[in-house]
């Protein structure tokens, strides 16, 4: 099984946690590997190098750098997370979604706002490894658990975040700011 996350190396993308969930899964699952998707350089990137090493993960979790199709990168993962410690509104959780992906996401701000726990993703504790290994092995354990919230988070993305649902939605919110400019031009 293949657990991938998506976005540039950075602290607040939480992927220290990541690792230390990943050792905690690969003692129970051998066979799953991690990988990430995004520029990494510098301290921060080679901390979190360290720490692979340190925690016996070379063969198992892999930061394959800047990644110039998403969409080909997501089509290869079996699970993504988010492991982010603060995040606004996720565009790579929105394609992991509509890619038809199950999800494990922090509660770290933006998420909340995007998933429903335990329906169309599986939300975890930020910046706790363990939550963050429960999770992603809640989904490893059932197959059937996997592609019920993987076709939950497919109808999501599409009722909520599809072309067509966000041009009613920017249609509805100008409707609003029009009535209230007449009201107020008016007043």
């Amino acid at each position: 099984m293949l657990v991938g996350a998506l976005g540039n190396i950075r602290p607040a993308k939480g992927y220290d946690s990541l690792l230390k969930a990943a050792r905690i899964v690969v003692d129970n699952y051998p066979n799953t590997y991690f990988a990430v998707a995004g520029e990494g350089k510098g301290e921060i990137f080679e901390k979190l190098v360290d720490l692979k090493q340190e925690l016996g993960l070379n063969n198992n979790f892999f930061f394959i750098g800047h990644h110039s199709n998403p969409a080909k990168f997501l089509n290869n993962l079996d699970i993504f997370v988010l492991s982010s410690l603060s995040e606004g509104f996720s565009i790579s959780t929105i394609e992991a979604m509509a890619s038809s992906l199950p999800i494990v996401a922090t509660k770290c701000g933006g998420p909340e706002e995007i998933i429903s726990d335990d329906i169309d993703g599986v939300l975890a504790g930020a910046g706790n490894p363990r939550d963050i290994a429960d999770a992603i092995m809640m989904l490893l354990a059932s197959a059937e658990l996997r592609g019920q919230i993987a076709k939950n988070a497919s109808l999501t993305a599409n009722a909520k975040f599809s072309n067509q649902a966000m041009i009613g939605n920017y249609s509805t919110l100008y409707t609003s700011f029009e009535d209230r400019f007449r009201r107020w031009r008016w007043s």
